[in-house]
């Protein structure tokens, strides 16, 4: 923003307000500690079983997703829908997913592979090859915005096209016009340096040193996008940076979703205003779904292994919950389990002869500490044009919580084996994570059709 009408650029600075110290997020935040550790224990125990190849291969395309959408969601391009997601459950490749992207446009693989590069020296921090400073943020920034030449900005005379300088603090005030007319106060450029000094010296603070992942990487990404230091490009160093501790501590950094953008906008505004929670709480819940998307697909890549492996599917998103939240919630899990039981059983190569259904039934209790819904969803293979007719078939039960548990309101079972459904992953409508991460659970367990049906036909 240029001066203009208005208030001048004095008095807009002197509307800022420095980052708050860490100390200040934890007392008054509050993480879903229970939410947390259950995606990180099925994470960490889908880890601890995958092939070390299986593993870095996943590891390396979520690092690839997270450069992709980086520059998406700042509308620097336009992927296809769901490529990201597709990356992540490796159901494409990165050149499919890139090629998607780019089209074969120079300026967007440059934008990308920067992108890339950056979230490279991230890790560097992560193994210890160089310590997190100011230097190193510059650098993030020079590389991840390298594909970058110039930036729009609205000066008294209309939009205007300037040198984006890689790497280097603002010269000039970035203080954001707001839809309803007022203008957002970032720091003033002759006090970026002390702000970037202050905000890069809280990880050696002990509070933060103890603290959890989480409340780490939003505290790092609001900072940055609070003090906004570069003329362009805060967002995508902001979730660099972010994502040093959950690549420290899960190896994955932060992703965020095209579907999430304006709950993320949203949360960051707030941030601003000292409400910290709602960003820390998107922050955790963006972790936990990527947490819980990997952990299936590396549970996938190993059954892939030695059995049939169905293309890993989509996704959905967004949140909240009705008055009782766990029956509506319920009602539309078992809707979004029937439509991918049915895309899952499409995929399945087979002759004509055999029929594919999706139906209800009763049967089949759910685990303890639930209640099963009265329908069981069927997914079936049969074959009833021969003498000695042959079905398979493969079920689902979808139960809600009858305790207090929001890491574990919902529940679906199949053949023993459960995925934990969170009520606003499903309302009002389901999250793209946890359509990608059912797709690819619900496709394991459609594998089985095949060698059932086989085993029926066998006699």
């Amino acid at each position: 923003m240029d001066e203009g009408s208005g208030p001048s650029i004095a008095e807009i600075d002197a509307r800022y307000s420095p980052i708050a110290p860490f100390d200040e997020w934890c007392r008054s935040t509050e993480l879903r500690l229970e939410l947390v550790q259950a995606a990180s224990t099925e994470y960490e125990e889908a880890i601890g079983s995958t092939p070390a190849s299986a593993r870095d291969r996943t590891l390396q395309d979520v690092v690839q997703a997270a450069a992709l959408e980086t520059g998406a969601i700042e509308g620097l391009y336009r992927p296809t829908t769901g490529v990201t997601l597709s990356l992540i459950e490796g159901a494409i490749s990165i050149q499919r997913a890139l090629g998607e992207v780019t089209e074969g446009s120079s300026r967007e693989e440059a934008l990308i592979a920067g992108q890339r590069d950056a979230y490279h020296l991230a890790l560097d921090v992560v193994t210890g090859a160089q310590p997190l400073s100011e230097a190193l943020v510059r650098e993030i920034h020079r590389v991840a915005c390298g594909g970058q030449d110039s930036y729009r900005v609205l000066t008294a005379v209309g939009w205007q096209d300037r040198e984006l300088q890689h790497g280097s603090y603002k010269d000039y005030p970035n203080h954001v016009v707001l839809p309803d007319g007022t203008v957002h106060a970032y720091c003033p450029v002759d006090l970026v340096a002390s702000e970037m000094h202050r905000l890069v010296g809280e990880v050696s603070n002990q509070v933060y040193i103890d603290a959890n992942p989480i409340a780490q990487a939003a505290f790092l990404h609001h900072g940055l996008t609070h003090i906004h230091p570069f003329s362009d490009g805060n967002g995508r160093v902001a979730r660099v940076l972010g994502s040093i501790p959950t690549l420290v501590k899960w190896s994955t950094p932060l992703v965020v979703l095209a579907d999430r953008d304006p709950q993320y906008r949203s949360a960051q505004a707030l941030a601003d205003q000292g409400d910290f929670q709602p960003f820390v709480s998107l922050i955790e819940e963006m972790t936990v779904d990527l947490l819980q998307l990997v952990a299936v697909r590396l549970r996938a890549s190993d059954a892939a292994s030695s059995s049939r492996r169905d293309t890993i599917g989509d996704l959905i998103s967004e949140q909240t919950r009705d008055e009782d939240g766990r029956q509506a919630a319920a009602q539309r899990v078992e809707e979004v389990v029937k439509e991918i039981l049915a895309e899952e059983l499409d995929k399945i190569d087979l002759p004509p002869e055999v029929k594919r259904r999706v139906h209800v039934g009763n049967g089949m209790s759910s685990p303890p500490g639930y209640r099963a819904r009265t329908d069981l969803v069927f997914g079936t293979l049969e074959v009833d044009s021969i003498a000695s007719p042959a079905r398979a078939d493969v079920n689902f039960k979808v139960g809600t919580a009858t305790a207090s548990d929001e890491a574990r309101q919902l529940v679906i079972s199949s053949n023993g084996d459960h995925q934990f459904v969170r009520i606003n992953e499903v309302m009002p409508r389901p999250t793209q994570a946890l359509r990608a991460r059912l797709a690819s659970w619900i496709g394991l367990h459609t594998q089985r059709l095949t060698q059932l049906l086989e085993d029926k036909l066998r006699g």
